[in-house]
């Protein structure tokens, strides 16, 4: 019996730390009205800039809510920020809406302090 319980509580924990884990993420969706890459000759490289239609409620972040960030320092795996950024060129182009997930409690903040998208998806 108490060896049920305590799987039975296992199982409760772990249920509420998953929950808790996602608990600060946010959707957010809108078109892309501001989009900006810096060079090389800019500190840090290679941040890409989102400001969109509608601005974040809360971020959490020092940057605050004027729009999202991510550069190799917040996805560091290149591949996932060229089709990020490919993403958002193509969303600007058409004018298409897109929906940002990020997280609102500032968990994931750019080299500039703004917050770094989880993921971007074209509606």
């Amino acid at each position: 019996m108490r060896k049920l319980l305590f799987v039975a509580l296992m199982v409760a924990a772990t249920i509420g730390l998953h929950v808790s884990a996602n608990a600060a993420n946010a959707v957010l969706t809108g078109t892309v009205t501001g989009l900006g890459v810096q060079s090389t000759e800019q500190a840090p490289p290679e941040v890409v800039d989102i400001v969109m239609s509608v601005k974040p409620p809360i971020t959490g972040c020092p940057g605050g809510t004027a729009g999202f960030e991510f550069s190799p320092a917040s996805v560091t795996d290149a591949q996932t920020r060229k089709n990020m950024l490919a993403v958002l060129i193509a969303a600007k182009l058409a004018g298409a809406t897109i929906t940002i997930v990020y997280d609102n409690a500032g968990t994931y903040c750019s080299v500039n302090g703004f917050a770094v998208p989880i993921s971007i998806s074209m509606n």
